[in-house]
Parts: structure tokens; sequence; C-alpha cells
């Protein structure tokens, strides 16, 4: 898929990740933390993705990586890994390449607990994270 004609524009005070590599990957999914008295289930999705020229980029979420946009790829990631009382559940990925940048990516981050005894609560937010080129000199140094 490539972007489409709708522009977006992300907050002017965001956190800047720079890219080092020749392209970094954002997994979102499931973590579940539980005991003997309920859970937590902290849930991080992919909501928004735009590219360097402000232009919303929608994603193909499908097994295989796919081109969003240029220098911009995306997946449904399957599979979980268990330890105890605790489960990771990846179902989303982007992988982003130096050429792209920058990049955001809006991410909505939700908390839910859920207590066998009691009422449970749950909350939310949205985090803006803009993804840089790091300078040419610590891409050679790296």
């Amino acid at each position: 898929m490539s972007a489409d004609n709708e522009l977006g524009k992300p907050p002017d005070n965001v956190k800047s990740i720079k890219v080092t590599d020749d392209f970094v990957e954002i997994e979102a999914g499931v973590d579940y933390y539980g005991n003997d008295d309920g859970y937590n289930r902290l849930t991080k999705v992919i909501m928004k993705i735009v590219d360097k020229y402000g232009r919303t980029v929608s994603g193909s979420w499908g097994k295989r990586w796919a081109k969003a946009a240029p220098g911009i790829e995306t997946r449904r990631m399957e599979g979980s890994t268990r330890s105890g009382h605790q489960e990771h559940a990846k179902q989303q990925a982007i992988r982003i390449y130096c050429s792209a940048c920058p990049v955001y990516v809006l991410i909505r981050h939700m908390n839910e607990y859920v207590s066998y005894d009691a009422p449970g609560s749950m909350g939310s937010y949205d985090e803006w994270l803009r993804y840089d080129i790091a300078e040419p000199d610590r891409l050679n140094n790296g």
C-alpha cells in the first residue's frame, strides 16, 4: 500500500529516536502479567504513521513485510513467549529505513488490571515518537 493524501501533523514536542542502523523495527502487542489475585494486560497499538512529507501512511498488516510507503514497511506479527505468569504476544511491526526519516508513529498504550476479588481498573494514553536518522559520523563509528 502507499501513502494516501490525508495530511497529519504530529505535535512539535515529541520524543525523538535516532536510527543508528540501516533500519529500525518497532513492535506492538500485548503483555500479560498475572498472579493469584488477578492480572495486568498492557497493550501497545500502532495507531498512525506519518511520513516525512506529512502524509498518513496506511499499513498493510499481512503476514509478510509489505511496503507501506518509500522506506516504510509493515506486517502483522504472530507468536508469543511465556515465562511463569507472564506472556508477551506480538501483533504489529513497522520497519523504518533511514531514507524514510523523519517518520512519526502514534502509539496507544492501554493498561487493564483485572482483579479476581475486587473491581479492576483501566487507562490509556497516546504517545507520538519521531524516528530520525542519526548523524553520519555516528553511523560510521557505531
